[in-house]
């Protein structure tokens, strides 16, 4: 059976401040004043599973951590955080944030980011990040410190998102693999590789994109073998190049 703990004040439910810490099976429920549901301050190797958190006025689950702290690895299963200001976030650009790990988690109906992520090496594995306000996961933001690199996103599904189902504005060497047509913002300040590959698209196309990379200025679109298939627009001034193969609408 799960237990449901509700927030009766402006504060976070938990926040783990230990490494190799495990919360399972339990709804935290913010009330509409609840800040956060899980604050994660030093959680190294910490794991939470099967945990929902909805409606908080923060997130359901924030990575903050104070100076010298340390949230690497930190795992994320089968949880879930709906109607929150943001579902998963990384707070600001740290220096530990690194290998973090979400599995078939989901984030819906958030007011901003389903997922924000800020710090190299993230592992978003299924799960669904869909009706959010703003991005279904966004890796880095363009007043951030530095860039995140290094996220592999495997099979996320994105759906009718208020921005875009995929936000690398300040990121570098991402690897993404979605499906269903879900689109991919690479814009701002993005100055690296980008490799993006779209498997059977809702309009029934069949395309492959590979290797955005910036050389130098903006590159148009490569669109190879399309019958009534759009280009693939540059974006923004770290513009993209991209290759559809075989569109079909």
């Amino acid at each position: 059976t799960t237990c449901v703990i509700r927030a009766s004040a402006a504060t976070s439910i938990f926040t783990i401040t230990n490494g190799f810490v495990r919360i399972e099976n339990v709804e935290l429920d913010g009330n509409g004043v609840g800040v956060n549901g899980i604050l994660f301050q030093s959680a190294f190797r910490s794991v939470v599973s099967m945990v929902d958190a909805h409606t908080f006025t923060g997130d359901g689950f924030r990575f903050d951590m104070p100076v010298g702290s340390n949230n690497n690895f930190v795992r994320c299963e089968y949880c879930r955080a709906n109607s929150n200001n943001r579902g998963f976030a990384v707070n600001g650009f740290q220096t530990d944030n690194n290998g973090l790990v979400f599995l078939d988690c989901e984030a819906q109906s958030n007011t901003g980011q389903g997922l924000l992520y800020r710090g190299v090496g993230v592992r978003i594995i299924g799960g669904q990040y869909s009706s959010n306000g703003t991005f279904g996961v966004e890796l880095g933001q363009a007043a951030d410190a530095g860039f995140t690199a290094d996220s592999i996103l495997l099979y996320p599904w994105l759906e009718t998102n208020g921005t875009d189902g995929v936000g690398t504005t300040r990121s570098v060497r991402n690897r993404i693999l979605t499906s269903s047509g879900f689109t991919v913002t690479a814009a701002g300040t993005s100055t690296d590789m980008h490799e993006i590959i779209d498997v059977g698209g809702s309009t029934g196309s069949a395309q492959l994109v590979v290797r955005g990379e910036q050389v130098g200025g903006p590159l148009g679109g490569i669109n190879v073998g399309g019958v009534g298939a759009a280009g693939c627009a540059a974006v923004g001034a770290d513009a993209t190049r991209v290759a559809r193969v075989g569109a079909l609408t």
